[in-house]
């Protein structure tokens, strides 16, 4: 039924849509531009690119609905991502722009592949990471039709199908530096719907605040208000793999690509800065919205309707308006992340996959390989999704765990002249191995993280490194002399 609200949602789609339009009509029609948004993005655009690349529908549906029925524990992951990314931002952002801007290269796998002096690492991590990206951006439109049915009685693959056009369109049309700046929109977006339900669902149902909301949960579940929580499975051992489990998002393809698009090494000391603040603030605000006050004015929620646990509390408490408004903050977070990830996906393909293949591309077959790519990538991603029905979540974790596993290529690649080729391949190899038969016999994994999988890659890959022959000087002096003197001479300038 076609109500106020739904009218409402539907404007808030073709703003954004005007947003890629202008993005189309005053970009460059450069690869470079199109890819990387001219690596001209300034600290505000930036933070709020990755910021709200890596902050998802996920972010407001599953991650509460966590701690709604588990405790606070799994909080832990959130302050994982929160100083992963901080961490990167400091130690690998300014040497991946540095060396990318210097060499012209236009994806975090081509700078892997130059500096191992491997083509078949770079087209093996590239078709690797766009397999485990499918599933992820699949799970966004499916999250918004799971929000649009909640809030509006919209069918939910009518408001995926929804998301995914929008999603869609903007990748299309502007490429990321309207990806980039529709972030800006979207994350506003996010920050006002999440604090505003926050403080009015406490300010209408919690008289007392929030030692109201404590006093109610010790006299009703008390395990709900500390670790190991309700269901006692934060020990010791599983709250240090799950800060382990979000720090290790910093591996996100999409999110190291975005890096490339900064407009200076200067940038990144204030984006870490500011990751923490707004990242950490976000992450304590659902914490405290899913674990604490949740339980506390609903309780009794079990299954999806725990996952949606926020999402139904502001339908049941709020006025519709609002409702509407934070359903627009969980589209706004799937579409800022899907869009970012499409367009790694898109990017992988045609720069690190087809280009390879053929060598040479102008700069329109770019643009149009990639296009193509991401059209492809969405209706692959949707037709998972549909298929795979209940079993997309699990799918997703498999999925995501993939992402941590070139983790140690990136880092390593970066931060070690003595990372080789052999090390590569084998850690790589080694990791995804491990990761496969993890899944298989789940004991492996130890703790129900696959964190044992990326550390079997790291010892594999060093291991390896040792006793195999170096790349050669002039990979070295591209990636780690030519780097140096740069981010030297613009420290000098900047003081």
């Amino acid at each position: 039924m076609f109500t106020l609200s739904t009218a409402i949602v539907f404007l808030f789609g073709l703003v954004v849509l005007l947003i890629s339009i202008y993005g189309y009509r005053v970009s460059a029609k450069t690869a470079e531009d199109y890819l990387l948004a001219g690596r001209a993005l300034g600290v505000i655009v930036m933070l709020f690119f990755i910021m709200f690349g890596v902050l998802s529908a996920w972010t407001l549906f599953a991650f509460p609905g966590s701690m709604y029925l588990q405790g606070p524990g799994f909080s832990m992951f959130g302050w994982g991502v929160t100083i992963g990314y901080a961490a990167m931002l400091l130690l690998i952002g300014p040497r991946l722009a540095t060396v990318a801007r210097i060499n012209r290269f236009l994806s975090p796998v081509e700078i892997l592949g130059e500096r191992y002096e491997s083509k078949f690492l770079r087209v093996g991590l590239a078709a690797a990471l766009v397999l485990f990206l499918i599933p992820y951006i699949g799970v966004q439109p499916i999250a918004t039709g799971l929000a649009m049915e909640a809030a509006l009685g919209i069918p939910v693959v009518a408001g995926a199908l929804f998301m995914a056009a929008l999603m869609l369109l903007i990748v299309l049309l502007g490429g990321m530096r309207t990806v980039a700046w529709v972030n800006v929109l979207l994350g506003t977006i996010f920050i006002l719907g999440l604090f505003g339900a926050f403080f009015w669902v406490v300010k209408e149902r919690l008289p007392g605040g929030l030692p109201e909301a404590v006093t109610a949960l010790a006299q009703t579940n008390p395990g709900q208000l500390g670790i190991p929580g309700p269901l006692n499975i934060y020990v010791p051992l599983m709250v240090v793999a799950t800060f382990i489990a979000g720090f290790c998002c910093v591996s996100f393809p999409h999110i190291m690509l975005s890096t490339m698009g900064a407009r200076n090494v200067h940038v990144f000391k204030w984006l870490a800065i500011l990751f923490i603040v707004m990242g950490g603030a976000i992450y304590f605000v659902v914490a405290l919205f899913g674990s604490l006050v949740a339980p506390a004015v609903l309780p009794g929620l079990a299954g999806k309707t725990a996952d949606a646990a926020l999402q139904v509390v502001v339908t049941k408490f709020l006025p519709e308006w609002m409702s509407v408004f934070f359903l627009m903050a969980v589209i706004a977070a799937s579409i800022s992340t899907a869009a970012i990830q499409l367009m790694g996906a898109g990017v992988l393909i045609s720069r690190d996959i087809l280009y390879m293949l053929k060598r040479e591309a102008t700069d329109a077959q770019l643009i149009r390989w990639t296009r193509v790519a991401m059209v492809l990538v969405v209706v692959a991603s949707f037709i998972v999704s549909v298929l795979l029905g209940e079993q997309v979540a699990f799918v997703v974790v498999i999925a995501s765990s993939g992402l941590f596993i070139w983790l140690p290529q990136l880092w390593l690649g970066l931060l070690w002249k003595g990372a080789t080729t052999w090390g590569a391949i084998a850690g790589a190899g080694g990791g995804f191995a491990f990761l496969i038969a993890g899944y298989i016999y789940p004991p492996l994994f130890i703790v129900p993280f696959p964190i044992t999988a990326l550390v079997f890659g790291v010892a594999c890959m060093v291991v390896v490194s040792l006793f195999t022959r170096k790349v050669s000087a002039d990979t070295i002096s591209r990636f780690y002399d030519e780097v140096d003197e740069y981010l030297e001479l613009e420290t000098r300038q900047a003081v």
